[in-house]
């Protein structure tokens, strides 16, 4: 019989050139980013030296699944109080001020000035404070066996023979590497905000034990509860941003009081297709699946996630220049280009205490 098994060189196989869809997180952080700065990444058609760049042949290459657009701006110029173009180089810094209020007696007695009571004319001195962000200079991708930024490298042979457009490879992988550096970056903020646990007695993670403290409306009730008390700001409608994760997501979802209270915004579900999830009490729920979790020392060892909690002015964010595609001069006489992602960018908590981290543990499965 003459078929691949017995004759292996007459047979090949082909590669289709439609692209299968990876599932890719939603980078809810980046989308705020993307909203205030307006920083994506532009990746041309063709990358390299201008006289050497590769395009490449083939079908297109993209699996964005339009998560990654955004047209509300209201929300993200919120979140990031200051977003600024800086216009510098690393190490430039800008300063904010913040006034710093007295607490002092407020009772009709103290300030009543009767007949003939001579007012003091020695002056006080009013507060303020100060924060900073400073530019720096970030680049892509990551080489996470050497520990160290790496560029991707296009070859112009194989560039001429592929099923897809070389260019549109790299770019895709570039753009999702950049994505996922704001997203982070910004994360690694939230999560230095204030720990807020469910019980009187919780002090850290190891409090907790498994199916023990799921996320609950009465939880939502709770921490917008605390920031009132604190009179951290809202946005314009009188709402913050609550961040879950999934798993938030599907405790909620479950919890007959969040069913009966919440309301649906339409406009929020079509700027944040992909993230939106209701509107309870005084938040405007989100979701992200990049949010960070640690490990429970408690019976059953359970994971202990967090929902973060958002007032407006907690964060601060500065661009110096557009982030761009940059080239090597080391490109083999133009037989392979080699390029990286740049970013001049600052990242600051402006105030830690704008946010809050409501952690839980899943429900109980039994």
């Amino acid at each position: 019989m003459v078929d691949r098994a017995s004759l292996p060189a007459e047979f090949f196989d082909l590669t289709s050139a439609h692209l299968l869809i990876k599932p890719v997180p939603q980078f809810f952080y980046n989308q705020l980013l993307m909203g205030a700065l307006a920083a994506e990444l532009p990746v041309p058609g063709a990358l390299g030296h201008p006289s050497t760049e590769i395009s490449g042949v083939g079908a297109g290459y993209n699996n964005d699944g339009g998560t990654l657009k955004i047209e509300d701006r209201q929300i993200p110029q919120s979140v990031f109080a200051a977003s600024l173009n800086m216009k510098g180089l690393p190490g430039h810094t800008v300063r904010f001020n913040r006034p710093v209020f007295a607490a002092t007696t407020y009772t009709t007695a103290s300030r009543r000035i009767s007949t003939n009571q001579t007012i003091s004319t020695v002056p006080i001195n009013v507060g303020s404070e100060q924060n900073t962000i400073t530019l720096e200079r970030f680049a892509g991708p990551y080489d996470q066996a050497n520990s160290r930024v790496a560029p991707f490298a296009l070859d112009k042979l194989d560039a001429s023979v592929g099923v897809h457009k070389m260019a549109e490879i790299v770019g895709t992988h570039m753009k999702f590497d950049y994505h996922c550096f704001n997203d982070s970056a910004v994360g690694a903020l939230i999560d230095l905000g204030t720990n807020l646990y469910p019980k009187s007695g919780y002090s850290s993670i190891d409090n907790f034990t498994a199916g023990s403290d799921p996320l609950t409306y009465a939880a939502l009730a709770y921490t917008w509860r605390v920031m009132d008390d604190a009179k951290l700001p809202t946005l314009p409608d009188g709402k913050r941003l609550m961040v879950v994760p999934p798993i938030g997501v599907e405790c909620l979802t479950l919890d007959p009081m969040f069913q009966r209270m919440k309301a649906y915004h339409e406009d929020l579900a079509a700027a944040y297709p992909s993230t939106y999830v209701n509107t309870v009490g005084k938040f405007h729920v989100f979701q992200s699946n990049t949010l960070s979790s640690g490990s429970s020392s408690g019976a059953g060892t359970p994971t202990v996630f967090r929902a973060q909690a958002i007032a407006p002015g907690a964060l601060g964010v500065g661009m110096g220049e557009a982030p761009r595609v940059a080239f090597s001069n080391d490109n083999n006489y133009g037989e392979t280009e080699k390029v990286i992602w740049v970013s001049y960018m600052a990242f600051a908590s402006l105030d830690n205490s704008f946010i809050y981290n409501v952690r839980f543990t899943d429900m109980s499965r039994a």
